[in-house]
């Protein structure tokens, strides 16, 4: 997100980064080189669990972040000063459009991890709503990735290759139900935009 802020402030707009008081003093010394003055950090309360435990349980911070960072997010946007023209906002904040659109500005979704995660939570979604995707079949070598039911199977060119291993790897159906409610507000963004280029993953 701060590499993201540096390269609109290199385009001459002024750049409001909203986080933690924890997430702030975590970040205080990690700034080689020092950020623009056109880039300025804001923190709203710790209203989540401490970033030294979540670890513990995941699933549990996810839930916090979707329910409890709203409030004191919006409250701090309309005492900016001057006020937001737009709103980026990670991914996983399903309550970021609905401030946007009390304060009338657009927003876009941000998606910084690869471009495949993103179609594995968009294939789980489909197969949650029972229905196959029409996309054409996608080809790894010789084998499709698609099972005889239609739904994908295998994500192309991914670390992990089965889906079943998707949710595995994502700590469970729970933390994997906590995703899918943090990016069901995609639909309402203005854009997505993905930290990837399609060299490196063309395909999805």
């Amino acid at each position: 997100m701060l590499r993201l802020a540096r390269r609109l402030a290199a385009r001459g707009l002024l750049v409001t980064v909203v986080l933690t008081e924890e997430w702030l003093s975590l970040l205080s010394d990690s700034f080689p080189p020092p950020l623009p003055a056109a880039v300025r950090l804001r923190t709203i309360p710790d209203v989540v669990p401490s970033e030294r435990g979540r670890g513990a349980d995941f699933a549990s911070f996810i839930r916090s972040v979707l329910v409890r960072m709203g409030g004191p997010v919006a409250a701090l946007l309309a005492e900016l000063d001057p006020p937001p023209d737009a709103i980026i906002a990670d991914s996983m904040l399903p309550w970021a459009p609905l401030i946007a659109h009390r304060m009338g500005v657009p927003v876009a979704a941000f998606f910084p991890q690869a471009a495949n995660v993103f179609l594995a939570f968009q294939e789980l979604k489909t197969l949650a709503a029972g229905r196959p995707q029409r996309s054409e079949l996608y080809q790894t070598g010789t084998e499709t990735t698609r099972n005889r039911d239609g739904f994908l199977d295998r994500l192309p060119k991914a670390a992990s290759g089965h889906l079943a291993d998707f949710i595995t790897h994502s700590a469970g159906e729970g933390m994997l139900k906590a995703f899918m409610d943090g990016i069901a507000w995609f639909s309402s963004a203005r854009c997505l935009l993905f930290n990837s280029f399609d060299e490196l993953e063309r395909r999805a």
